[in-house]
C-alpha cells in the first residue's frame, strides 16, 4: 500500500461500521471494543462538527440534561457532570489501570454507537446503510 495521504472522516467511518458489524455479531466479548472503536469516532467526529460550527451529540444530550434539570429541579445543571457520566466506560478503558469496572457495557456500547452515529449525520447528512440497520434495531 504504501505511504499515502488519508481522510480522516473517512477512516472514522471505517472505524465506525467495524464497530457497527462487531455490534450484530451479538458477543459479549466484542462491547469493550466496540466501545474503544466508537468513542474515538465520536471523538474524532466531534472536533469534526465543532469546526463546521455545528453542535455534537455530546453537546445536544447535555443540553437537554439541562433544560430537564431547569424544569425539574428548578436549578442550572453543570452539562460537565452530564459528559463525565456519557463518557465514563470509554476513559475507564481508555485511562484507568483499575483490575475492575462496574458498568453495563451493552448500554454503553449502545450510547457510544448512537453519539458516533449523530456526530456522522451531522458532517455528512446521511447515515450509511449500516448505520440506519443500527438506528432501526
Amino acid at each position: 500500500m504504501g505511504v499515502q495521504k488519508h481522510n480522516t472522516i473517512t477512516l472514522a467511518t471505517d472505524q465506525l461500521e467495524v464497530a457497527l458489524l462487531l455490534w450484530f455479531e451479538e458477543n459479549d466479548c466484542n462491547l469493550s471494543s466496540i466501545i474503544t472503536l466508537a468513542g474515538a469516532v465520536e471523538e474524532l467526529l466531534g472536533k469534526q462538527c465543532k469546526t463546521m460550527g455545528r453542535p455534537t451529540a455530546l453537546d445536544e444530550s447535555k443540553n437537554a440534561f439541562q433544560m430537564i434539570t431547569k424544569i425539574l429541579h428548578g436549578e442550572e445543571a453543570d452539562g460537565r457532570v452530564m459528559a463525565t457520566r456519557a463518557n465514563h466506560a470509554r476513559n475507564a478503558m481508555k485511562h484507568h489501570a483499575n483490575e475492575t469496572y462496574t458498568s453495563d457495557l451493552t448500554e454503553e456500547s449502545k450510547d457510544m454507537l448512537e453519539r458516533a452515529i449523530q456526530n456522522y449525520i451531522t458532517i455528512k447528512g446521511f447515515p450509511t446503510l449500516i448505520m440506519e440497520k443500527f438506528l432501526r434495531r
